[in-house]
Formats: structure tokens, C-alpha cells, sequence
């Protein structure tokens, strides 16, 4: 691999509750993003907070979002980038299928 220009890092993730039926998969509490140049020394990692509460009780709107991205931007060149998703391990108690592992599903890491 070769070192890049990079501008930007974006995942899209599924937000199941705008399907009808509840899947055991949420959108991740957040995502983080960290560059290297060689693999071993990583920069300071940049955290992407997910601003939808997840409680359709609290947030009736969760329903309206069917994709929601985590995308930041970068400065400089880089090898390698580490991405790491929180997911909400367990299903919370407001939901059908509490206590229930969680899942999230992303299906490509854009780099610009």
C-alpha cells in the first residue's frame, strides 16, 4: 500500500427501526477514525457521535431515518486508517427484544 491524500472517511449504517418489523440491529453510539503513516503509530482518534436518540417513545423520528452517516474530515496524507463502531452490545429494556444482543451493519468505508 501506498501512502494517499485523504479528505474525508464516511460509513453509512442501516437503521433498522425504519423497517417494519424490529431487527436486532441499531445504529452504532458512535465511530471512531485514526490515520497512520506505518501501521504501528496511530494518530489521536476522531470520534463521531450518533445525535439520534434510538427510543422511538422518546424519538418518534428515529423511524424516518433509514441510513445515517459518520463522516469526518481529514487533513494530510495516510496508509492505513483504523475504524472502530460502538454498538449497544444489548437490546435496551424499551425494546421488543430486550436484552438480546445488538448488531450494526454498514456496508462499505468511503475514503476521499
Amino acid at each position: 500500500m501506498k501512502v494517499i491524500p485523504v479528505n474525508s472517511v464516511n460509513m453509512d449504517f442501516l437503521n433498522p427501526q425504519a423497517q417494519p418489523d424490529w431487527h436486532l440491529m441499531a445504529l452504532p453510539k458512535h465511530v471512531t477514525y485514526a490515520t497512520s503513516l506505518d501501521g504501528e503509530k496511530y494518530s489521536d482518534t476522531i470520534r463521531v457521535d450518533n445525535p439520534n436518540n434510538p427510543n422511538p417513545a422518546e424519538n418518534p423520528d428515529i423511524s424516518k431515518i433509514s441510513i445515517h452517516s459518520f463522516k469526518t474530515y481529514l487533513v494530510g496524507s495516510v496508509r492505513y486508517i483504523k475504524v472502530h463502531a460502538e454498538n449497544l452490545l444489548k437490546a435496551p429494556s424499551w425494546h421488543i427484544r430486550s436484552g438480546q444482543p445488538m448488531s450494526i451493519y454498514t456496508d462499505e468505508i468511503v475514503v476521499n
